[in-house]
């Protein structure tokens, strides 16, 4: 599939993970940029990286969201408004060792419109990949009123499966581009199928033999490695 055909179709089950602080420290936005997290299905669930809605854990992006802070999602809509879902989000699953995280929508009554397919097929070294989510999303505090403005740019990157592995249990695959902050939770695509291979994780960068920065290579999370629990929580799994 071609790569803009397979951006105007998924970009609108991409979001921004948000959180809304319940008491933000002073100088620190009321709403903050956490990372990316996809539709899996029409019944409201949804699919991040644990870390984003676990920084507790230890990963990035750092600070712990607490049992009074809110989690909300947001996209860019195609004519530059923000559109924002609001809770209650719950997490249905997740897991630290494979870096993912299962909520739903519990609006009663919500439907959502768009939602990604996921791809449970053999992966192959030199596959065409892409990524879309919301890195380098940003949100500022206006002190004069206190506003919150929030810079939601989607952006894609693509490239190809470089390698796969098995670390720790978890199963890797390796594209050769990097993940940049933001993305974290956000897809991996098939350009073969235009399905959901991976989910985004992390970026790391190779070194010489004098430790100098060579380059940087995406680590993404299969998607096989919560078939468990997408079996117990999707209604059409």
């Amino acid at each position: 599939m071609p790569l803009r055909e397979l951006v105007s179709e998924v970009r609108q089950s991409i979001y921004a993970v948000l959180v809304e602080w319940n008491n933000p420290s002073p100088g620190i936005p009321k709403i903050q940029v956490l990372g990316t997290a996809f539709s899996v299905s029409s019944e409201g669930h949804f699919i991040t990286a644990n870390h984003v809605v676990q920084p507790s854990t230890g990963q990035p992006p750092g600070p712990q969201v607490g049992t009074n802070d809110k989690i909300h999602l947001a996209q860019m809509q195609h004519d530059g408004t923000t559109a924002t879902i609001s809770g209650p989000l719950t997490t249905l699953a997740q897991s630290v060792c494979h870096d993912y995280a299962i909520i739903h929508l519990q609006t009663s009554g919500s439907k959502i419109q768009k939602y990604l397919e996921l791809d449970f097929s053999s992966r192959f070294e030199g596959e065409e990949v892409a990524i879309c989510g919301y890195p380098l999303a940003s949100t500022q505090l206006t002190p004069e009123n206190n506003s919150v403005q929030m810079n939601l740019n989607i952006r894609v990157a693509s490239g190809i499966i470089s390698s796969q592995r098995i670390e720790n249990g978890s199963k890797l695959i390796e594209v050769d581009f990097p993940i940049l902050s933001g993305n974290s939770g956000g897809p991996l695509f098939s350009l073969r199928t235009g399905k959901v291979l991976a989910i985004a994780h992390a970026t790391y960068s190779l070194q010489n033999a004098s430790g100098a920065s060579i380059g940087h290579l995406g680590l993404t999370k299969d998607i096989r490695n919560a078939t468990s629990d997408l079996k117990l929580h999707l209604p059409h799994f």
